[in-house]
């Protein structure tokens, strides 16, 4: 069975080897780089609820593609995109309408933390098509011990939602090896595991999306220029930026371009 079959049926599939080791190396460097020169300018949850600035249970970083233009490369993997560009092109106009992402984000569980409730991140259950597709990039290995996904295979066309706290007997952990990609339909319950270990787990997770649906940071007023300047087109359109809505009618009407619009470049980084 293809990947794009597994995908349909059972809801993931995985793919092995996308990187290299030596390239997941580098990325967890300039992760735990990335991480201490942000962490301290997060901002400050109002109920405390997001814990993005608490640093109690993972390492977190939103927004991976404009903290350096290596990460720009975790956004076309070539093995993730031939998996959910007909995906989440399915049902479309001659199947043919393009994709872009919703968010990128690393995140670390720390020791001792990372347990989270089944959920579904599609905000919509069981579509006739895939809506929102989901790859997690395992830059170390994760493993029982450190915490891998879990999921319940199939749950993609669940008409539900999972009932919190509640562990269900079909749930399977997936372990894997550093440099695999774990990719699966948004709509599919699951939730991380904790990390039982005193060691890191970094991971990319790609969240891709129909070109419609609305991302979940403004990446064409968060892109500093030079980061625009080094991306390619494939990687401009992943990011959204020939999907950037127009002003008003005297602009343009539709809400695709044929070219990427290049942002203002009025954005930097607040680390300052």
């Amino acid at each position: 069975m293809s990947a794009i079959d597994e995908i349909k049926t059972v809801g993931y599939t995985v793919v092995e080897n996308a990187l290299t080791s030596d390239v997941c190396d580098m990325y967890v460097k300039k992760l735990e780089e990335t991480f201490e020169k942000c962490s301290k300018h997060y901002i400050k949850s109002v109920n405390q609820e997001h814990k993005l600035n608490t640093y109690l249970d993972d390492k977190l970083i939103y927004n991976v593609h404009n903290k350096d233009p290596e990460f720009l490369n975790l956004t076309n993997i070539k093995e993730v995109l031939e998996v959910v560009r007909p995906v989440l092109s399915e049902g479309s106009y001659c199947d043919t309408y393009p994709i872009h992402l919703r968010q990128i984000t690393a995140r670390s569980p720390l020791p001792g933390r990372g347990h989270q409730q089944l959920h579904n991140d599609s905000y919509f259950p069981a579509s006739t098509y895939t809506l929102t597709a989901i790859a997690v990039v395992a830059l170390e290995d994760m493993t029982i011990a450190n915490g891998t996904t879990r999921l319940i295979p199939g749950s993609h066309r669940f008409t539900g939602y999972p009932e919190n706290g509640k562990k269900y007997d079909e749930e399977i952990q997936l372990p894997l090896k550093k440099g695999s990609v774990l990719m699966y339909d948004a709509s599919v319950w699951h939730g991380g595991c904790q990390n039982n270990t005193q060691d890191s787990r970094w991971s990319i997770l790609l969240t891709y999306t129909r070109w419609f649906v609305k991302q979940a940071f403004d990446f064409y007023e968060n892109t500093p220029l030079d980061i625009y300047e080094a991306a390619t087109e494939e990687q401009r359109e992943l990011l959204g930026f020939s999907s950037v809505p127009p002003k008003d009618e005297f602009t343009r009407i539709s809400a695709r371009t044929s070219s990427p619009i290049k942002p203002r470049g009025d954005y930097s980084l607040p680390l300052h």
